[in-house]
């Protein structure tokens, strides 16, 4: 367990401006709390430094477009997705993949009031503060899984009891200490090389813990059609493999 002003401490104290056991003055803390809220919002963005995926479950709803995040009126959850990675809709006890496009291929679509028993493909616009979730084609029943990277949540005061996953108080501590040292005049050669040197090998680290496996190489499920006249069990894998 750690607070914010612990790291904003260290992270002052790294570059020579601040004595250990001393208190911090209010306004350099509160100039440094802003930094590193910002810089949480800097990481939200890079799918490596992102803590965990998030499985957001949601009963389909009879719509083209479902409204997502904090005030949405579809799907409710605490902050809304950076992004959604894959999913899949489970009707009955099978379990259907859903694609992911990207606003290009999901244009592509012709008739997008399609109507179909279960979701095949959607496309995420993600906006503020509540994402849309763009569907095709128009479900009529089934429960829907998203697998989504979620926006890290700013601390909202200094003293919040927060805790981290092993490696981002350091991370933080460290990377902090770099945005610091040019408003404090600290600009020596060998100090910034070695705070530097911590937050790199400490943002390695955590790239390194969160890196994704890589994707096998995987085709349209029309593709494998001729097979399952051959293995009479396929039904147990949905049909897709």
């Amino acid at each position: 367990m750690t607070m914010p002003i612990d790291i904003i401490t260290n992270a002052l104290v790294n570059i020579g401006a601040q004595v250990p056991g001393e208190a911090v003055d209010p306004n350099i803390a509160a100039f440094a709390f802003q930094k590193l809220n910002n810089q949480l919002d800097v990481w939200s963005n890079d799918d490596f430094t992102i803590i965990s995926v998030n499985e957001i479950v949601a009963t389909v709803t009879g719509k083209t477009a479902w409204s997502i995040g904090p005030s949405a009126t579809d799907i409710v959850t605490t902050q809304r997705p950076l992004a959604i990675n894959s999913a899949f809709v489970r009707v009955g006890t099978l379990d259907y993949p859903v694609q992911v496009m990207n606003v290009e291929q999901f244009e592509l679509i012709g008739l997008k009031s399609l109507q179909g028993p279960w979701v095949r493909a959607l496309w995420y616009n993600s906006g503020t503060p509540n994402g849309t979730i763009n569907v095709w084609p128009l479900p009529s029943s089934g429960e829907i899984h998203l697998f989504c990277d979620l926006l890290f949540t700013q601390f909202t005061t200094m003293y919040d009891t927060i805790q981290l996953t092993q490696g981002y108080v350091s991370l933080m501590e460290w990377k902090l200490s770099e945005l610091l040292m040019p408003s404090f005049g600290r600009t020596e050669p060998g100090l910034l090389e070695m705070v530097r040197k911590n937050a790199k090998d400490a943002l390695g680290s955590i790239k390194g813990t969160n890196m994704k496996p890589q994707q096998t190489v995987s085709f349209d499920p029309i593709l494998m059609a001729g097979r399952h006249k051959a293995d009479p069990a396929w039904i147990y894998s949905g049909g897709f493999v």
